[in-house]
């Protein structure tokens, strides 16, 4: 990247970080959380439909299924922003469970999908400035799971399921996953979130106070829920894009080798191995799997 372009983006984000402090002082923390929500979904249906437009999330659910068996099709998808990742997944023969803390997202969704779906969160003010959600349990949600698996035509009752929940700190969602479990695999493809997040009392605790943090804590939170929901030899596939703006790049090797020393820092101490990494422009696709066979090597690095 251009020094120039460089210092543009830089001086734009500070301008966007200080408009966003002075929101977040001014405007009660349930009106900032719902607004906030509201315009990253706007926001998020633009980008998503361009990553449909260009092949993108077709890309990402190849790699997601290219090991898997045609009768092992239940994936946990974690952060489904507005439903287009999900559509793909449908139309691939997944059966879905979609996770999202942001209600909008989930609503949008669902209007498009049908499917089940599950609000179960009721947000409070804890301190000036500061949210907390509470949630409640989230009874049977193997049920949804049960009916034929097609990959053509809409979503039904049987194929898709949505449930309004938090990695962060959200026990009863632990629960749930586990008893709609096992998952043949779980997804987390370029998982981002709205400004008013870091006002949540649970993302605070956690020592999380921007974009880059919320990422990477995030993920570390997925590897180790994926340890415990998926089946033995089942697929996690974390996507990430690592354009820093709009200009092109390309994965370079020494890019890929660090990404692959992060991710198994994030998988440290759970049963998931890396195993193999896949490039496509600026995305980069990282699987493991769960209890792979000892001893087995990261496969090489592919570019599409």
């Amino acid at each position: 990247m251009a020094r120039r372009e460089r210092r543009a983006l830089e001086l734009a984000e500070r301008r966007k970080e200080k408009k966003s402090s002075k929101e977040a002082r001014t405007t009660p923390p349930i009106e900032l959380l719902a607004r906030k929500r509201k315009q990253y979904a706007n926001a998020w249906g633009e980008t998503a439909a361009e990553l449909v437009r260009d092949g993108h999330y077709a890309w990402m659910a190849d790699r997601l299924g290219d090991s898997l068996t045609p009768t092992r099709r239940k994936v946990l998808e974690i952060g489904i922003g507005t439903g287009a990742s999900t559509g793909v997944l449908l139309e691939k023969g997944w059966n879905v469970v979609g996770i999202d803390e942001n209600v909008s997202c989930l609503e949008v969704a669902h209007a498009i999908h049908s499917g089940t779906l599950v609000l179960r969160g009721l947000p409070t003010e804890v301190t000036q400035g500061v949210y907390s959600v509470n949630y409640d349990e989230c009874a049977h949600p193997g049920v949804a799971l049960a009916g034929p698996q097609s990959a053509k035509g809409p979503a039904d009752l049987s194929r898709l399921l949505l449930i309004e929940g938090d990695l962060a700190a959200d026990p009863g969602l632990t629960r749930a996953l586990v008893d709609a479990g096992p998952f043949d695999a779980v997804a987390c493809w370029l998982i981002d979130t709205h400004d008013a997040r870091v006002q949540d009392t649970r993302i605070r605790s956690i020592g999380i106070r921007d974009a880059a943090e919320y990422r990477l804590g995030m993920q570390r939170l997925v590897y180790l829920l994926s340890d415990t929901v998926l089946r033995p030899g089942g697929v996690l596939q974390i996507v990430d894009d690592v354009a820093e703006s709009r200009t092109p790049v390309r994965v370079s090797e020494a890019m890929a080798a660090g990404l692959l020393r992060l991710r198994s820092g994030l998988a440290r101490g759970t049963s998931l191995e890396l195993l193999s990494l896949d490039t496509r422009g600026s995305l980069v696709s990282i699987r493991s799997r769960r209890e792979p066979n000892t001893g087995a090597a990261v496969g090489a690095v592919t570019r599409a």
